[in-house]
């Protein structure tokens, strides 16, 4: 979960990410405004969905809608930044996934264990559940989502 992505901070973790997508693992991405193919997070996520694609990956993508100019109580801003590990450990932070983010901000980061990483999926599958965020595109099978 990150709400601002950027393509040279996705490019940071490119390899990584394929190399899961490669082994079977299911990769799940919640940020802001994807839908929209002008914006700046839904450009840096296109060559992950190609290489997604390409190695026969499970890369799912939803978007929460950016709040501005909407109630914030019925479109909350999207803020978190967290990554959940197979439902063993959570690593929450301070950084989205962009090159300042990963690289030169000053971000703060903790790993936490089994119970907080099992908490964050079922936030994220809530989020999923209530229509909070909505699917982008998946290039596996939605089944699992639904």
């Amino acid at each position: 979960v990150s709400p601002y992505i950027e393509l040279r901070g996705v490019g940071y973790l490119f390899a990584r990410l394929s190399d899961a997508l490669t082994r079977g693992v299911r990769l799940v991405l919640i940020t802001h405004d994807v839908a929209d193919l002008a914006t700046v997070n839904s450009h840096a996520l296109e060559e992950l969905r190609r290489e997604a694609e390409r190695v026969g990956g499970d890369l799912a993508v939803f978007s929460a809608e950016s709040a501005s100019g909407r109630d914030r109580e019925m479109h909350p801003l999207l803020h978190a930044k967290f990554v959940v590990s197979d439902d063993r450990s959570i690593l929450l932070g301070s950084a989205n996934l962009t090159a300042y983010g990963l690289t030169t901000n000053l971000e703060v980061g903790a790993l936490l264990g089994r119970q907080a990483a099992r908490e964050a999926s079922e936030v994220v599958s809530k989020l999923i559940e209530t229509g909070l965020v909505r699917p982008v595109f998946h290039t596996g099978d939605w089944s699992g989502f639904r």
